[in-house]
């Protein structure tokens, strides 16, 4: 981080990839070009150029665009602003909210998925499928109201 050295979470497959590149190292650097050691400038302009070559438009094309997908990514998917504080290495809660502005699709789509209501009618539909008495049931009352309204003193 700016700050100097801190930990952060990776993949299983990710480790054992680069404790064999780290094996290879002649040095205490993993990632080597042809004239030595890649620094963060390097990988700015590599990654620059890649996501020119991808089309994507903007004035900030460096590697801190990949990471701002990757936080808002991380909150679509559901993950917590407290965990992505901790990822991302952010001193203050305030600069990971920052991520947290979605887009009207993204909220959309959290809130088709994590609506109550969806489990609500989930299981609404489910039990009158599983109850085939309280179908024919249902199909009765509406053939009534659609020959004619009886009025309550005739059904008594």
């Amino acid at each position: 981080g700016k700050t100097g050295w801190r930990e952060v979470p990776i993949s299983d497959g990710t480790r054992r990839l680069l404790l064999q590149f780290a094996a290879l190292s002649p040095d205490d650097y993993v990632f080597h070009g042809h004239k030595g050691p890649i620094t963060r400038h390097l990988i700015y302009a590599i990654v620059r150029r890649a996501l020119e070559k991808a089309g994507v438009k903007g004035p900030k094309l460096g590697s801190h665009r990949i990471r701002h997908g990757f936080g808002k990514n991380f909150l679509v998917q559901g993950g917590d602003l407290r965990s992505l504080q901790e990822i991302m290495g952010h001193a203050d809660i305030k600069t990971t909210e920052k991520y947290a502005s979605l887009n009207l699709s993204d909220i959309i789509k959290k809130h088709r998925k994590f609506s109550p209501l969806k489990a609500a009618h989930s299981a609404a539909q489910q039990s009158f499928l599983s109850e085939p008495e309280i179908l024919r049931e249902a199909e009765e009352i509406l053939k009534g109201s659609s020959k004619g309204k009886q009025t309550r003193e005739e059904t008594e």
